[in-house]
């Protein structure tokens, strides 16, 4: 089972869409509110309108009983959902009949995974946490529906960033995402891979700026705070202005990018780990060639941070529009969003680093409390960040926060030293039913809601689970 297997159902799930598009029926596509669910949710529904098929994007936070018995009321004839959806298929089929399809990446059971209806990448031995991302599983079906959607690769690959799947060496993309998505890409011109300093805003921001910025990786003093990194910058005597001008990161020599490595590395590690901290901060950069010269939109990355912000700020419809060719009206909403979302997401980490109550701290796991701060969109942006500290690489990382319904939602990541035999998807997915919730994700990243009061035995179980005594536990 392989590449091979999975592009033949790709095709019978292509033309699944292709024979509703042809019966004029009226078709949604459900997709998740995070950068993955927006480029795969756009990639579908763009290659839908070229074929002239009637269709409407939605993008959720996530998709429960509830919300699939109010989508059955309303009056569409076909339902695919994209980067969301497993978990559900049993009660897809009992609601929706024969009228939907799933397009998603994520781990489930071996029955859900070889549904007719579903296409994913697990069930053809392909590992949708760091190989395809849902942007990618939607893409790949695109590219059936009509070989000229290859020009929908380029979000795709936005999809994959955005989904933290640079997990090859010097942050490269492995797997479908690089064979076939990126290799595409590239064919028709619209991607350029080449080694840089991965900054946020490496070709439009002041380099204290450009550092400050970045929150992938999260350096400690430094990530949200452009005073301190110019004052680390100057204190080292490193040229930060060009006469009256100044310097930006894509400027720089490739002496000078390791002299600014050089002044980080105290801040980032405190070991002094310099090759860790060059694997971490230089690598590869994918610059979106049809976009404008110093948009945002230039660097895949940032690309996706913008569709993040609009996804987490309750503002997904922006980010739809961008990624379906609006570069007026909604590019111009998505800055501004980004600017308030990043502004949140500063105000968060630094509370986070300066209030010892809110973490605790195991030999093998670190809990973060974010009941009263995080709101529960930002969860999974908030751990990522957190998750990317070279402090946590080798701990279990669990970031909870209270929902409206006073639920408990949580957000785990795992550093890449940590734990190989632990899958976190399956262990979250098991946990969280036994505790009357629902969860799952990847190996590496996962996501649960259970009943605030479960939390203890939820944590009780992790630290069983991974042999952490040293972790407290508090509720």
């Amino acid at each position: 089972m392989g590449l091979k297997e999975f592009k033949e159902k790709t095709e019978d799930i292509s033309e699944l869409i292709e024979t509703t598009i042809d019966e004029r029926k009226q078709i949604i596509i459900i997709c998740h509110l995070d950068a993955d669910g927006i480029t795969s949710g756009s990639i579908i529904g763009k290659s839908i309108f070229k074929e002239e098929g009637r269709a409407v994007i939605r993008a959720v936070n996530d998709l429960g009983p509830n919300q699939i018995f109010n989508l059955k009321k309303q009056e569409y004839d076909f339902y695919i959902f994209t980067d969301i959806g497993m978990g559900y298929v049993e009660l897809l089929d009992k609601e929706l009949g024969e009228r939907w399809i799933i397009l998603d990446h994520h781990q489930s059971s071996e029955d859900e995974i070889k549904h007719q209806r579903v296409l994913n990448p697990y069930e053809f031995g392909i590992d949708g946490g760091t190989e395809i991302s849902g942007a990618g599983v939607a893409y790949m079906t695109a590219k059936k529906l009509n070989s000229s959607n290859r020009e929908l690769s380029a979000l795709a690959i936005v999809g994959a960033l955005a989904d933290r799947q640079d997990q090859g060496p010097s942050r490269s993309l492995i797997g479908i995402n690089q064979k076939a998505i990126l290799k595409d890409a590239k064919y028709i011109g619209l991607i350029k891979e080449e080694k840089d300093l991965i900054f946020y805003g490496r070709e439009t921001k002041p380099i204290h700026e450009s550092i400050g910025s970045t929150n992938i990786p999260f350096i400690p003093l430094i990530t949200g705070n452009y005073d301190a990194c110019l004052a680390a910058l100057v204190s080292a005597n490193f040229k930060v202005k060009e006469g009256d001008r100044w310097r930006t990161i894509s400027e720089l020599s490739y002496e000078e990018k390791m002299k600014l490595i050089e002044i980080l590395i105290p801040y980032i590690t405190k070991s002094g780990a310099k090759g860790e901290v060059i694997e971490e901060l230089f690598g590869n950069v994918y610059t979106l060639l049809k976009e404008e010269e110093r948009s945002i939109l230039r660097d895949a990355r940032e690309f996706g941070s913008l569709l993040n912000a609009c996804g987490r700020e309750g503002k997904a419809g922006s980010g739809i529009l961008i990624c379906l060719g609006d570069r007026d009206e909604a590019y111009s909403d998505g800055e501004k969003i980004l600017q308030d979302y990043r502004r949140t997401l500063m105000k968060y980490l630094q509370i986070i680093n300066t209030d010892a109550k809110r973490m605790i701290s195991g030999k093998k796991i670190v809990q973060i409390i974010g009941d009263e701060l995080i709101d529960e969109k930002m969860l999974g942006a908030v751990s990522s960040i957190l998750s990317s500290s070279l402090a946590f690489k080798e701990k279990i990382l669990i970031v909870r926060t209270k929902t409206k319904e006073n639920d408990l939602k949580i957000s785990a990541r795992k550093g890449n030293n940590t734990l190989k035999e632990i899958n976190l998807g399956l262990t979250i997915k098991e946990l969280s039913k036994k505790l009357n919730g629902s969860g799952g994700g990847h190996v590496a990243a996962a996501g649960a809601k259970i009943p605030l009061e479960s939390y203890e035995k939820f944590i009780a179980e992790m630290i069983k689970k991974v042999g952490d005594e040293e972790n407290k536990i508090e509720s």
